[in-house]
């Protein structure tokens, strides 16, 4: 569901996802940026989403199988645009909460 959340067109279902998928006070780091709670990763997921997705230009997709390891997980991904082609790649590690939710993420964009 993690990657789902990135292609997400419906704003409700998209916040209804990040709260079941990231822990109360989670983390998520991408570059420079840093997300905590539901509320700022929300936003920075909408705002990723409005910037490529929404113009029908970039989807984002899982491309080998989820690793995960003693409360860590790796997810590699890439993005993909209109044509289908490989625009951009990466992978996210997390570790997860008690309940099995993301508690803390790293976003590495090759």
């Amino acid at each position: 569901m993690y990657i789902d959340i990135w292609n997400e067109s419906d704003d409700v279902a998209r916040r209804v996802k990040v709260e079941k998928v990231f822990a109360d006070q989670a983390q998520h780091f991408a570059r420079a940026e840093k997300s905590v709670g539901h509320d700022e990763i929300y936003a920075r997921i909408t705002d990723a989403y409005a910037q490529e997705a929404d113009a029908g230009q970039q989807k984002l997709r899982s491309v080998r199988t989820v690793t995960n390891h003693r409360g860590a997980v790796r997810v590699n991904w890439d993005v993909t645009n209109a044509d289908g082609e490989r625009v951009a790649a990466g992978f996210d590690c997390m570790t997860l909460s008690s309940d099995g939710r993301v508690n803390v993420g790293h976003q590495f964009a090759a």
